[in-house]
């Protein structure tokens, strides 16, 4: 792992469209972990069919949807960047703050 991505829920309506994490600091073949503080949220999941981050026509719906606890780590296993778009969708009580924290090798 080279990097930790946090997030800090702190605004209303702020939110990450479908992305993949393309931060010059992450190795896209290892694991990547996120942090989230500040809120409960959800993390969704599309596939990744070449489209660019945020889109015209990118499906609002998403095909996997997985709670995020306030403080909770999550690790996307390597090579998911290459299958699978994601988002922090809005919710009604916070937004969306991320940074990219480099890690000791």
């Amino acid at each position: 792992m080279t990097a930790c991505l946090v997030s800090c829920m702190s605004c209303k309506g702020a939110n990450l469209n479908y992305h993949d994490d393309n931060e010059p600091l992450i190795d896209q073949d290892s694991d990547i972990c996120t942090v989230l503080f500040g809120a409960a949220r959800k993390l969704d999941f599309i596939r990744n069919d070449n489209n660019s981050s945020g889109r015209k026509g990118t499906p609002s719906s998403p095909e996997l949807s997985v709670p995020a606890a306030d403080k909770s780590l999550n690790i996307m296993k390597a090579g998911c960047q290459s299958r699978l778009l994601h988002r922090v969708p809005p919710g009604p009580e916070s937004g969306v703050r991320y940074m990219v924290f480099p890690l000791g090798t």
